[in-house]
């Protein structure tokens, strides 16, 4: 039993916030972070690896970036590392965590074949699904889904959620929520507002691939994991969830 973070480093500073976090933390066995090769990609692997060689840190630079790319390389890696019994816990820097996170969705991703946590005070549409900023994912399922369409990288990703509606399509699996919520920052402004647009548009655009009787299963089964799990959230994600099953 062993749970691994694979993280993506588009802020160098919250990579080693993060992975203060990540390596003295008992339910985590190891983590692999992803950086592109342009960028301050270079720079963030040096830096990562002089602060973090020998606590089971590691690093895979992603040549050209994509993000579903990555995400698959970095899956191979830890099969290869770790093993496959490994579960990949898919998280970005600036997401906090409670202590019994780790263990909690390595067990539901045992379970379900992946793990979540909704956002707390998050009620756009995009983050009330499973997204790979905080989610975790067993090597089986990762194989059964057929990877992250990489195809994705070139529009609005949502990787996630289609991989959650392929489980779901061909497995009848669908995701488990946590029993609390995850954080992160406060988001705002015009340039958040356009991304929030973009990923609403491909969250529809992906259920359209699929047939209606399985993407209203899914919706079905977020809203209600958001109601039983949360029920004191009545007002702000709870309307949305709701929202969401609408198509």
């Amino acid at each position: 039993m062993s749970l691994v973070a694979l993280v993506r480093s588009q802020e160098r500073p919250g990579v080693e916030r993060q992975l203060d976090a990540l390596v003295d933390h008992p339910d985590v066995h190891g983590a692999l972070v992803l950086v592109p090769a342009d960028e301050d990609g270079p720079a963030t692997a040096r830096r990562v690896r002089d602060r973090y060689g020998g606590r089971g840190v590691r690093v895979h630079t992603v040549d050209p970036w994509g993000w579903s790319k990555a995400l698959n390389a970095g899956f191979r890696e830890i099969d290869a590392t770790w093993g496959r019994e490994a579960v990949v816990w898919c998280l970005s820097v600036d997401v906090r965590w409670d202590a019994t996170v780790p263990a909690a969705l390595e067990q539901a991703a045992r379970r379900q074949g992946c793990g979540f946590g909704f956002f707390e005070g998050r009620t756009e549409l995009p983050y009330l699904v499973p997204r790979n900023t905080c989610a975790a994912w067993t090597h089986d399922a990762w194989v059964r889904f057929g990877g992250f369409d990489e195809a994705l990288d070139e529009g609005q990703g949502m990787e996630d959620y289609d991989a959650v509606l392929r489980l779901a399509r061909d497995e009848g699996r669908l995701p488990e929520a946590l029993k609390c919520f995850v954080r992160a920052p406060g988001r705002g402004g015009p340039a958040f507002e356009r991304t929030v647009q973009r990923e609403t548009a491909r969250v529809l655009a992906l259920e359209d691939r699929y047939p209606s009787p399985v993407v209203d299963r899914v919706t079905a089964h977020l809203r209600d994991h958001l109601a039983l799990l949360h029920p004191e959230a009545d007002e702000s994600p709870l309307k949305a969830v709701a929202t969401a099953g609408t198509r």
